[in-house]
C-alpha cells in the first residue's frame, strides 16, 4: 500500500488545491477557526484523501487508471483544479 500512496501523492495531490477543499469540506465554522487550525485540518485532510484515494487504486486489478485535471481557470493563481481518475 505505501507505493501506491507514494503514487497517489505524486500524481493526485498536486492537483488539489487543498485550502479550498478543507475549507468546502468544513463549510462555515472554516470562517471561525484559526490559522494553527486551518493549517492543522489541511494536513489531516490530505491524510485522509491520500488514504481514500490509496485504498480505492488497491480494489483496481487488471486495468489502467488515467489521472487527468480538471480545472476551472488554469491561467489563474490559485484555481479549483480537481483530479479525475478514470479505469480503463
Amino acid at each position: 500500500m505505501s507505493r501506491i500512496s507514494a503514487l497517489v501523492d505524486t500524481k493526485v495531490m498536486p492537483s488539489v488545491n487543498f485550502e479550498v477543499a478543507t475549507r468546502s469540506a468544513v463549510g462555515p465554522q472554516w470562517r471561525t477557526a484559526t490559522p494553527e487550525q486551518r493549517s492543522k485540518l489541511q494536513v489531516e485532510f490530505k491524510t485522509l484523501l491520500l488514504r481514500l484515494y490509496a485504498g480505492a487504486l488497491t480494489q483496481v486489478k487488471d486495468q489502467t487508471v488515467e489521472v487527468t485535471r480538471r480545472c476551472r481557470c488554469p491561467a489563474t493563481p490559485g484555481s479549483s483544479c480537481r483530479p479525475r481518475c478514470a479505469a480503463r
